[in-house]
Formats: C-alpha cells, structure tokens, sequence
C-alpha cells in the first residue's frame, strides 16, 4: 500500500510538473511592440524600415522544442486544461542603401504576445550582420533567434 501511495505520489507530482512546464511561457514580449524592438535592435545599423505585413504563423520558423511544446498546449486546449489564444505573424522588411542586402524580422504571435523570431538574411556583409546580432541578442534575449539565409 505504501509503494502505491509512492508511486501515485510521484505520478501526481510528474503531472503537474509537465502541466507547469506546458503552460508557463517565458518573458515574451508584446506582439504590439515588436516593430518599435526590431527597429532598436537595427540602430546601430543602416537598416531602415520598408514596410510590415501580418503572415501566416507556420510561415516563421520556431525551434523544435517550442514547435513541440505548442503542439501539446494545443491538446491541452482541446481537452479544457488551457486557453491557447490565437495564432498569427508578422514579418517587417528592412532595406539598407545596397538594394541587394535583405533583412526580414519574421515574428510568430500568440494572442498579444511574440513567442518565436525568425530573421532572414540575404548579401549581409560579415560586420553588419555581427553588429545586428549582437542588437537582437540585447533585445530578444529571451528568445532562440532562428537565423535563415534567402
């Protein structure tokens, strides 16, 4: 008897464990204010803003470890543990004075807040792009950045 008691004890304690790890989202930023934080992570750069549009969110690319996790808050909606809001994107395009450099911030919101980035880089010199990085990992530091190349 005291084995089982153990046992669902533990049980109980893994549960809510995995429960609190599902729902608890870390220090995300709101989705309202991203252009106004791409825009500081870029001063330091000649990038300028060109334009932003909303996109659809499998359109950014998110790390595996948060596509997994949303995919089981998804299920916990489905079944009334959890609220999962509403998904959407935003991608805001930056132009620098060589037409052929691109840099995209590509955002993936969940209800009011950015829960993954994506930024796509394309003819970026070597020191442009370190100077950029190290402004996004200021600014986005509580994020896993995924960098693409177009």
């Amino acid at each position: 008897m005291k084995k089982i008691l153990i046992y669902l004890s533990v049980s109980l304690l893994i549960i809510i464990s995995f429960y609190n790890y599902m729902t608890y989202d870390r220090n995300y930023r709101w989705s309202k204010d991203f252009y106004e934080d791409v825009i500081y992570s870029t001063d330091l750069s000649d990038y300028k803003f060109q334009k932003e549009e909303e996109i659809e969110a499998e359109n950014v690319k998110i790390s595996s470890e948060k596509t997994l996790k949303l995919k089981i808050q998804k299920v916990l909606n489905k079944i009334g543990l959890m609220n999962y809001g509403t998904e959407y994107g935003k991608i805001i395009y930056l132009v620098s004075e060589d037409k052929s450099e691109k840099l995209n911030f590509k955002s993936w919101c969940l209800s009011s807040h950015v829960i993954g980035i994506e930024i796509e880089v394309q003819n970026v010199p070597k020191e442009k792009l370190k100077l950029i990085k190290k402004g996004v990992e200021k600014k986005f530091d509580s994020y896993k950045v995924i960098w693409t190349n177009l």
